[in-house]
């Protein structure tokens, strides 16, 4: 495997996890190389989800598409999320209130709950607003995917994954400045 260079040039951003780069070579891509003290095993789950939600949640997950090497070290290779101009999709953190949020947050929960998505950290910086022009945008969920607890029961049991999402889901919206009863909401069938 090639080893890919980066430098100051291509960084983005970062988390509190990992810092994000542009791919060199390839500008629909980013890479993601873990900061010094990430558990392996951290990296891994969230790999593990994102792999098993592949199948069916495309429409609003930064997919992961494979591990590289780099000067860096190894790191995760993730579609990057653009807007039609071609400029890197801002995560909410970093937005004015959007016009609509509230239906938009509603069907991101729709769509995790449809599919039983579960997001260990939902909040403003991990999830990015893809712009359209005028005020057409679509939100994508670019981190933070999987069961982050002990004993993973919210896996197994959709009972306890609606309750501990509708409180994820509840908490984001009040960080927008926004009540959000989930509950009111289909719950996927």
């Amino acid at each position: 495997m090639k080893t890919l260079e980066l430098s100051e040039k291509h960084f983005i951003s970062k988390g509190k996890h990992r810092k994000v780069y542009l791919h060199p070579t390839d500008s629909e891509k980013c890479i993601k190389i873990p900061r010094a003290g990430l558990k392996k095993r951290s990296r891994d789950r969230e790999i593990k989800y994102l792999l098993k939600y592949s199948k069916w949640s495309s429409d609003y997950l930064s997919m992961y598409l494979g591990n590289v090497i780099t000067n860096l070290g190894s790191g995760d290779l993730f579609h990057l999320i653009r807007n039609s101009d071609g400029s890197i999709s801002k995560p909410l953190s970093e937005l004015e209130k959007l016009e609509g949020i509230e239906e938009k947050i509603y069907d991101l929960y729709s769509e995790c709950m449809k599919h039983r998505v579960v997001i260990s950290d939902l909040n403003k910086g991990n999830i990015v607003a893809q712009m359209f022009g005028d005020s057409a945008y679509k939100l994508w969920i670019i981190d933070g995917v999987g069961n982050s607890d002990y004993i993973k029961v919210c896996d197994f049991s959709k009972y306890l994954l609606c309750k501990k999402m509708n409180r994820k889901f509840s908490r984001l919206a009040r960080s927008l400045g926004f009540q959000l009863d989930p509950s009111e909401q289909a719950d996927g069938g």
